[in-house]
């Protein structure tokens, strides 16, 4: 179809000038850094197919619209129609993935496979197709994107806890404690805590204050006390002190004296 074949060719030829253009910028800004106009800006790394979390689920949405009219296109032709300028969209981001992947990390991505199937889709009339693969593209990425989150959340959230541990072992006090209040445990500041309050003290964790427990039982491990890996078992009614880990079990403990 002729105008699907301008559109596509259109796409092609944005998608070359926008990269070249900025291409251009680049080196520009590096030759006035080199000679001293300018001084040198933070450096950004562009990563082939790397765009905003909420751009791509942009992308992702479009995408699904187009498989949706391609799809009901096999019964009521005319949705294709609509289809095509969507597909043709969201084609642009993959063809500029594509091109930075290819020339400036010269390496084989999918982003450089997916441009070159879904040009020749779409140059030969098989729209279906061509949404279907830029659906599935842009869902991976950010189905890609999410799952990285998950993961830098999760590695944030380990690191903040195993750099409280290494305060306290070094016999600082806990940024954030567990505290049982009337609707619940809660995490407030240990600056917050004040005797009489009642802490949740669990597996891993080091006791932070002079305490007794109300509640659970607990194996303690008492190395940062005694030198040595003597645990002690507590329970209901026994004195904890600071600076025990508990090396298994779950106690409440309340507060009676807070370490200076």
């Amino acid at each position: 179809m002729f105008v699907t074949n301008v559109l596509v060719a259109g796409s092609v030829v944005f998608t070359g000038a926008s990269y070249l253009v900025q291409h251009a910028r680049q080196k520009t800004a590096l030759a006035r850094v080199g000679s001293g106009q300018e001084s040198p800006a933070p450096s950004v790394v562009v990563v082939g197919d790397e765009r905003p979390a909420q751009q791509t689920k942009q992308y992702s949405l479009l995408s699904a619209a187009s498989l949706g009219f391609a799809t009901g296109g096999l019964f009521f032709p005319a949705l294709t129609y609509v289809s095509i300028p969507l597909t043709v969209y969201t084609t642009v981001p993959i063809l500029d993935a594509g091109i930075r992947a290819l020339f400036d990390e010269q390496r084989l991505k999918p982003s450089v496979v997916s441009s070159a199937l879904l040009l020749s889709l779409l140059l030969t009339d098989r729209y279906l197709p061509a949404a279907a693969l830029s659906w599935l593209h842009h869902t991976l990425r950010e189905f890609g994107q999410r799952v990285e989150a998950l993961v830098q959340q999760f590695q944030f959230e380990e690191g903040s806890k195993l750099l409280d541990l290494l305060r306290q072992l070094g016999g600082g006090t806990p940024q954030t404690v567990w505290l049982v209040t009337e609707t619940g445990e809660v995490n407030v500041p240990f600056a917050n805590v004040k005797i009489g309050d009642v802490l949740v003290v669990s597996k891993g964790e080091v006791i932070p204050v002079v305490g007794t427990v109300l509640s659970g039982q607990a194996s303690l491990n008492l190395a940062l006390l005694t030198q040595s890996n003597q645990l002690a078992e507590v329970g209901v009614g026994d004195s904890v002190p600071p600076m025990a880990m508990v090396q298994s079990g779950r106690i409440t403990v309340r507060v009676e004296s807070l370490r200076g």
